[in-house]
Parts: C-alpha cells; structure tokens; sequence
C-alpha cells in the first residue's frame, strides 16, 4: 500500500508495468546479478528434485585443467606497416583462380603503354611437384616471357626446380595427419577444388618420415620437461629436503590405454602416464603387430636381401600378445623406464579394466608382506584371517602413508569409474524380468526402476564420493572418519531416493545439507521416488559398492577425465574405421600428447624443427584455439552448464523412456522374422 511521508500525508506510489512483448533481462536484473556472482558464490543444488533442496554455499567455480596447463596470450596481430584501411603485407598461400591472376597481369602489363598484347598463363604439366605447379607468363606481341611457381623458389630461378614444392607439400602432409585424412582424402579435395594433385606415395612417406623424426624429438624434450615440473611438485608436497637431481621422487599419476580399432582386435595400441598435480603427459608407450615396412619390403625383395635390409630396420611391429593385453604391455614399458628420470611412478590411479596394475605392482621391490600375501589365493582362509587381524590395518596404513620400507605401487581408483560401476549394477537390475513383492515389475513409470532414475542414483553416488574426498588426510582416525561420511552420504542417495516414512527416509541425511526435511521444511514424495520395495532389492548393491576398500582408493579424488580425453584426441587424427600404419599411429599420439598438455601452439616446434616456416597466420589460428579450448573449459566447469546439461540429459532420457513404453518393441535382432506377422507388431 502507499507509504506517508513525515507530515503523515499519503503519497502515491507510481507502479511501472513491463513492456509487452519483452523478453530479455533488465537492465537492473544484470547489475544484480554481476554483484551477486562477484560477491559470493551462492549456487543453487539439486539432489533430487528441485522442491527437494535448498541454496546452499559453494566454492567459487574452479580453474580448469586446460587453463593451468596452457599458458594465457593476448593475441595482438597489428604491426606499424597496416592502416587504418586494415591492409597489411600478404603472407602464406592462398587459393586463386588462374583465369582472375591472367586479368590481372594484363592490366598491369597494358598500363605500361608500350604493349598492346595479350597475356597468357601456360602451366608445364611435367613440372608438376605435389602442389606446385610451374607457369611461364608469354605476351603474344613482345618478347615477355617469365617463370614463377605456385610454390615458394628463388626469383632468379628461370626454370622449375623440384625444391619449389617442398614447403607446400610438407604443410599440406602435417596438415593431413593433424586432421586424420590420407594422401587419397587430400586427392579427392583438390579434385573438388580443380586443383591438379600429383604427389607420389614415395614423396609423401618421405614427408610422413620427416615430420615422425620432428615429432619424436620435439616430445622428447617436452616430456622431459613435464616429468621435471611434477618432480619439483612432489618435492615441495612431500618436503623432501634432498633436492638433487639423482634422487628419486615419487609420483601420482593417472594411466589408461587405448586401441586404433574396436572389438579388441587391434593391430595398434598406445598408453599414456598423466601427472596427477600437473594434469600433463609425462610418458607414453606404442605397441604394434605389423609394420607396413617389413611387409611391403618381404614383397619386393628376396629372402637374402630382406635379411640384409632388416638388419638395420628399427622394426615397430614386434608385440606378439593379443589385443587386449597391450595396455598391460605398455603400462610396463613405461614403468620399466620411469627410474631412468629419476621417479617413481608410485600411485597409480587405473580404472581395473586390464592386468595393468598387477604387471607393474612390484616393479620397484616390495616388502616380504606384500611378497608373501599379494600371490596368495584371496579366498583362502589364510588370506582371509590375515586381512582381518590388526596387522593387515598396520600394514595399509602404512603402505598408503607412504611410511613403509616397500615400494610397491599404490592402486587408486578413479571417481568416474566407480560412479559408472553402479550404473552397470543398475541397470543390469533393470534388464532383468519377473515381479517384485508387491505383484509390480521392476521397470514402469511412477515409483520403478526407470533409466532416468538409475541416471540419478548414479549421479547421487558419484556425488557422495566427490563430497567427502580429501588428499591431505595423514592420520587414520581421519581416514576413517572420511570414509563412514562417503557410506553415510551413499545409504542418503538411496533412502532420499525411495518413498518411506519420514523419519526412516531421512535418517541417513545430514543435518546441515541439501535435505529440506532437515531444515524444517516440507519433503513430500515425487512420482520419479522409487516404491518402498525396493529398499531391499538396492541394499546389498549399495552395500558392495560402499565396501571401505574401495572409498579408501577414492579418497584422494582422483579421475581419470585427463586420459579419456587425450585418447580422443589420438584417434580425431587417426579415426579408428581407417587403416594407418604404426608410425602414423604413434605420431598422432605424440601429437595429441603435444596438444593435451600445452595446446595448438606445441605445433610449431614441430614445424620448425621439420623446416616448415611458422607464418603469422599459423600464430593467429593457434593462439585463437588455444583461447576457445580456455574459455569453453571455464564454461564447462561452471555449476550452472552442468546443472543444465544434467537437466537436458534427464529430459532425453525421459522422453525417450517415455516413447519405448507408448510403442513397445520396435527392433530386436531376429524379432520380427516370422514371415506369417505383416502387421510389424512382433506380437
């Protein structure tokens, strides 16, 4: 109602209504919201449903792991020769038609006064290298007659030389093996863009040649590089007083494989060691079945001259194991090399899809316990007494603790892994048939086991974990401490999750949290709330997957995002539906190794290094990348896009779970082959 003033009168209040048809946010609104966000970091957090919650107090949003790793640039591009017309002195290659460059020379050539010929452009096809082509520019009426090539050469040449290809050549292979296309895909581009191509195989291996030997020195020095920061991290982390270069550091680090082709029947297999405190490559391994070499040359020379030859060929095709078994293969190459760098690759965080762990467990020496009881049967009863007594206790403690006289490698588990464990549990639940207790199938709609509820207990889960990690706990009254809080937050996910009475439903929540049962406020059910019968049927799946083992190895918070993510980067230059031999396998994960840790702008050692000129636009692009991969990594790691991209990912799910139960079974392998069923109903 209207306020008064002091004298007691009545004054009016002028009210405002919004435009109509606005759609935008006020002014006013903006300004409220910068001072918010700079102010504090107050985030709204969903657990179950929106009603289920209330704001609570984050941290601010984190940095993320491509903004520690590459370092910022101001890209500034301006020089004193450009005005303010924006032209400035052309540089590199350009796609230009013959028939606009013909024009062109005989305006110029016309303005002169002292000829009234025609131009012509005519090219010597036999003088064609790669993408360099030789032209002669004639006059039909005076004696003007010069040699240029597309490609760059020396202006007093006045005759085509092989050399004039080279740069362009070179550029156009480097781009083709950063891009995941061949000496075919390159072809077939310049056949859509009318440009003749005529680089042979022999002068394109020699390219791919030239820049593997580039590749392989430039991150040679950079993983020296790598390993000698997370070395230096270690050492002030850890206090060792001992600095000196011989001295062995432990580190933690992350370490996954990958194949060059699904099914696990590979010919090619590669794997990466990441540091934990760093998020870089700090070594890498190849294993590969064939070499293209050794086969093309057994086809073309005889028994004695391949013997000769292969004498002093530095074969790549060498591993003899199956498919599955090169991540453990190379997981042992590159502990085997570690203490040539003076580390210790001693805490290993491993997803436990491969023997991985148990080939390089005690490449280092271990202890007569570790000895003794890490080959020895699980289920027999000695192991059995021995894990249960106080001596196994004394002996964690003092393995994960680092205290121990054993250099055995520490397995940790990745976050995501274990959070993808109970979706698989989950959803092997749901995949099953028959009716539960109260005469209802485990699928349905309201109050069962649908995909987006699993989605949801998974995301629960993994947050409970997330909640409670904690890398500097020393003592194992924290420890433990640290690991009933994970159970405790877990057992709330599940029984948040299902519809009992509210004193049982919420016993398990904290009392200073996301619950609003804890803050005195109303917590009725939902219809995506499970029935209460399936208490009993999640229990011992929550029970297993909250086994204090398991949370010890999660404690820490680590993950293995860092590796999935260079895996991809691998296989976007060499797609794994294509054939590439092992080189062009190993340089594309040289390559993305380049990339992961230091970005677009790692390139150009390369091209240095392999005599390709790095041209101011070849700064320009990579520096603008590098600039896109910072700011969409920020965006990504920001509450608000993963809350909404959680939301879109339960819509999607939901509607499809939705359109499924409306149209029943639509595509089942061999479902539909009766040939007596025309309606397609598969009834």
């Amino acid at each position: 109602m209207p306020k008064g003033n002091r004298k007691g009168e009545k004054k009016s209040v002028q009210t405002y209504k919004k435009r109509k048809g606005f759609h935008g946010i006020r002014k006013q609104d903006k300004m409220k919201r910068a001072r918010l966000s700079e102010a504090s970091s107050v985030t709204s957090i969903t657990f179950v449903d929106d009603e289920d919650v209330v704001a609570d107090r984050l941290p601010k949003t984190p940095v993320s792991a491509a903004e520690k790793k590459i370092e910022k640039e101001d890209a500034d591009f301006s020089s004193d020769e450009e005005d303010y017309t924006g032209l400035k002195d052309a540089e590199g290659h350009r796609f230009v038609a013959i028939s606009s460059l013909c024009d062109t020379f005989n305006r110029i050539h016309s303005s002169s006064g002292q000829c009234e010929g025609t131009i012509k452009i005519t090219e010597d096809t036999n003088c064609r290298y790669g993408l360099s082509s030789s032209f002669y520019i004639t006059c039909s009426s005076c004696e003007l007659k010069e040699f240029f090539s597309t490609g760059e050469h020396d202006l007093r040449d006045r005759c085509p030389r092989t050399n004039q290809g080279r740069d362009i050549n070179r550029r156009i292979v480097y781009a083709a093996a950063e891009t995941g296309l061949g000496r075919e895909n390159i072809a077939q581009l310049c056949e859509i863009l009318n440009i003749p191509f005529s680089m042979a195989k022999e002068t394109w291996n020699t390219h791919e040649g030239a820049l593997y030997d580039a590749h392989v020195s430039v991150i040679n020095e950079e993983l020296d590089i790598n390993r000698s920061e997370a070395r230096l991290l270690a050492i002030e982390e850890l206090g060792i007083d001992n600095d000196d270069e011989e001295t062995v550091v432990p580190l933690a680090i992350s370490f996954d494989g990958t194949w060059a082709k699904r099914g696990f029947t590979s010919n090619h297999g590669m794997g990466f060691v990441l540091s934990a405190s760093t998020g870089k490559v700090l070594d890498y391994a190849v294993t590969s079945k064939v070499c293209s070499q050794c086969q093309q040359s057994k086809c073309r020379m005889t028994k004695e001259e391949f013997d000769l030859w292969f004498e002093n060929h530095d074969c790549k095709g060498n591993f003899e194991g199956s498919s599955p078994s090169m991540e453990t293969a190379c997981a042992k190459a590159i502990w085997r090399k570690s203490l040539e760098y003076n580390v210790q690759y001693k805490y290993m965080v491993s997803d436990g899809d491969s023997k991985a762990y148990n080939a390089v467990w005690d490449v280092y020496g271990v202890c007569d316990d570790c000895s003794r009881y890490e080959k020895m049967n699980k289920n027999s009863e000695e192991y059995l007494t021995w894990k249960n007594s106080d001596k196994y206790k004394k002996w964690e403690d003092s393995h994960m603790q680092g205290t121990a006289d054993c250099c055995r490698v520490i397995k940790l588990d990745c976050v995501g892994h274990v959070q993808k464990r109970m979706g698989h549990a989950l959803y092997e639940l749901h995949s099953k048939s028959g009716k539960l207790e109260d005469g209802k199938p485990i699928k349905g709609k309201q109050g069962r086991l649908t995909k987006p509820t699993i989605d949801k207990l998974q995301k629960y889960y993994g947050n409970a974990i997330r909640n409670n990690v904690n890398k500097d706990i020393q003592s194992q009254e924290d420890k433990n401490n640290a690991i009933r809080a994970m159970q405790r937050e877990i057992k709330a996910g599940l029984y948040h999750s299902l519809k009992l009475p509210d004193k049982e439903r919420h016993q398990y929540c904290p009392n200073n949290s996301w619950c609003r049962f804890k803050k005195k406020l109303s917590c009725p059910d939902k219809p995506h709330h499970l029935d209460a019968v399936f208490k009993d049927l999640l229990e011992p799946i929550y029970d297993r997957l909250s086994d204090p083992s398991l949370l010890e190895r999660c404690l820490p918070g680590f993950t293995q995002n860092g590796n999935e993510s260079i895996n991809s980067l691998v296989w976007i230059r060499c797609p794994k539906h294509k054939w590439f031999g092992c080189k062009r396998v190993e340089m594309a994960g040289i390559s993305a190794a380049l990339h992961f840790s230091n970005g677009a702008t790692s390139k150009h050692a390369v091209m240095t290094k392999c005599g390709i000129p790095v041209g101011g636009h070849t700064i320009e692009g990579s520096i603008r990348r590098d600039q896109q991969r910072v700011q969409q990594a920020k965006m990504r790691v920001s509450d608000r896009y993963k809350n909404v991209r959680q939301a879109i990912r339960q819509s999607k799910l939901k509607a499809e779970e939705e359109r499924v139960q409306k149209e029943g079974v639509t595509y089942k392998a061999g479902g539909f082959n009766d040939l007596t069923n025309t309606t397609g109903s598969g009834k």
